[in-house]
């Protein structure tokens, strides 16, 4: 007798019993295998990267006595501590630096100072960056300033690179190594870490340092292995070593999904939990297909072809589950009222677009006018007529057509001239700091543009680009691409766009400055070409060969009577 089951959580209820037990012997057989492979495996790499680092610990230490043993046993250091000003032992100490590099060629550099004559002799290699002497030379002066020893070596930062350093006092006299942390990586035998993913140092906040750059690298206590995902959610084996005398760690990075180990013990309880598991999955999967399965399928393919379009689509009611019956009828009704309500929305949607246009359309900057409020009264007061004149007359022209708002498209030759207008008012304003140049292609002055779309990208050099010190230029050039459409190029000579800036606009986030103000002019213009042109059209930010913006926008050519 077939027992017609009515409710589908009753049935997900009893197949889930059958698995669960079985899930659960076997997850955690798999935990123990994995925790015990994983403890022995870091504990052998622990060894070798003990190993290493203690190497490099070692040589530290060598560097450290011999800077102490030649500043206390070498006679020239001796001369200079009783007579300071012996330039004979001056230059003895200038070569013995330089002969450092024989023994001590693994280092960056070492270096001298006499804090009471303020002597100060450096000598360095192996730099991978150019180092800034006099930056060098203002921090070591700081440093030496106390005669107390340093205990360990630190860290420092110059010009963006991190080096070691430590230095050695006696009586009046200091002595220095400086390493660079890429010149330090040069003393691990990678070769003996080769098991290791990545090799990170980083310092007692878990900044990487040096090695590929993770996120926040959590340090604790002690050396024991510990798991860590990075940005992409990849988990890791992480394994910890200090280094001695210093404020930094070598950290071992293991992918997880690589340690392998023998797990025979567990092969057999295994391979008869596989087996038996398969079984309730065939089971089960036979029984899925019939009572869930198989509606769903059904029900996505109705929905499909909903989607593309076919209104009428209906769902038979004849599932065996009640749930099922609920949704297809739910889904019968929700496509009648969609069906009614299509035309309904589309002309919505299309009263919306011609809202929105309008909006975007006359959105402007008030200060613009201001400022040119400002000029026209200083030409008044220095009743310099001729110059009021044509300002009052462009900017009459500029008004003009800014209040055209029942166009969505103008002519070229009417934005192009709306333009120059509003180049004009900033020559006025700014006549030794700007030039500018408009290559406008013959032969396009019929074609239909959406207006402001060059004047929002000119602005934006006058706001951002132009100074008291350096000249700005500004390049506009119009003209038609082989593929058949209208190029549009703006290019100023200003300090550029940010990476960060860039990014938002590529990836149409809302653009905010350092001073958490949101600009809405580029967003403005994109949005704007997504309703005139939807995916017709190309726009590229970037920065030019002279480091300052470049937009280039490419819409489709059309005249006044195809809109």
């Amino acid at each position: 007798m077939k027992v017609k089951l009515r409710t589908l959580k009753v049935d997900i209820f009893l197949f889930i019993i059958l698995l669960v037990g079985m899930f659960l012997v076997l997850g955690f057989n798999n935990d123990m295998a994995v925790t015990t492979l994983t403890k022995k495996i870091s504990e052998s790499n622990q060894q070798v990267l003990h190993f290493c680092v203690n190497r490099i610990s070692v040589r530290l230490s060598q560097i450290e006595d011999y800077m102490f043993a030649y500043m206390v046993e070498d006679s020239n250091m001796s001369a200079l501590r009783f007579d300071s000003e012996n330039m004979a032992a001056r230059v003895h100490v200038v070569d013995d630096l330089s002969k450092m590099y024989v023994n001590y060629g693994d280092t960056s550099g070492f270096f001298i100072y006499m804090p009471d004559t303020d002597f100060l002799a450096i000598k360095t290699w192996n730099l991978w960056e150019t180092l800034d002497t006099r930056e060098l030379r203002r921090f070591i002066v700081k440093e030496c300033e106390s005669s107390e020893q340093m205990l360990s070596w630190k860290t420092m930062n110059i010009n963006g690179t991190e080096y070691l350093y430590h230095i050695r006092s006696y009586r009046n006299q200091r002595i220095g190594a400086i390493i660079s942390l890429q010149v330090l990586q040069t003393w691990v035998d990678m070769e003996a870490l080769k098991e290791f993913n990545d090799i990170l140092l980083v310092n007692q906040t878990g900044k990487s340092v040096l090695g590929r750059t993770f996120e926040q690298i959590p340090i604790k206590g002690g050396t024991d292995y510990q798991y860590y995902y990075d940005e992409d959610g990849i988990k890791y084996v992480m394994i910890s070593e200090p280094l001695s005398k210093t404020d930094l760690i070598y950290c071992g990075m293991l992918l997880n999904k690589n340690i392998l180990g023998n797990l025979n013990q567990w092969q057999f309880g295994l391979i008869a939990l596989m087996l038996i598991g398969g079984m309730v999955v065939v089971a089960g999967s036979v029984f899925l297909y019939y009572s869930i399965i198989s509606p769903l399928n059904e029900l996505n393919q109705a929905i499909s072809g909903f989607a593309s379009g076919k209104l009428d689509t209906k769902i038979k009611k004849n599932s065996i589950h009640r749930e099922f019956e609920n949704i297809n009828e739910s889904f019968n009704n929700m496509t009648e009222q969609i069906k009614k309500l299509k035309i309904d929305i589309y002309e919505h949607k299309i009263e919306r677009q011609c809202i929105q246009l309008k909006y975007l359309r006359l959105q402007t900057n008030p200060h613009f006018f201001l400022n040119a409020l400002n000029v026209v009264y200083s030409l008044a007061l220095s009743k310099d007529i001729n110059t009021l004149k044509r300002l009052v007359l462009c900017l009459t022209r500029y008004s003009r057509y800014i209040l055209k708002t029942s166009q969505s498209k103008v002519t070229l030759k009417e934005e192009t001239a709306y333009i120059y207008n509003y180049l004009e008012i900033q020559r006025i304003r700014f006549s030794y700091h700007f030039d500018y140049i408009m290559d406008i292609e013959s032969g396009l002055d019929e074609i239909s543009v959406p207006p402001f779309i060059i004047q929002t990208f000119v602005e934006n050099a006058f706001k951002y680009a132009v100074t008291d010190t350096e000249r700005l230029f500004i390049l506009i050039r119009v003209g038609k691409t082989r593929y058949g459409m209208l190029s549009i190029q703006i290019e100023d000579w200003g300090k550029g766009f940010s990476e960060e800036i860039i990014n938002c606009i590529r990836e149409r986030r809302r653009i905010i400055d350092k001073n958490k103000e949101e600009h809405f002019g580029i967003n403005n213009i994109l949005e704007r070409l997504d309703l005139l042109y939807k995916n017709n059209y190309k726009a590229e930010f970037s920065n030019g060969a002279c480091k300052g913006a470049k937009v280039k926008i490419e819409i489709p050519l059309e005249t006044e009577s195809e809109f």
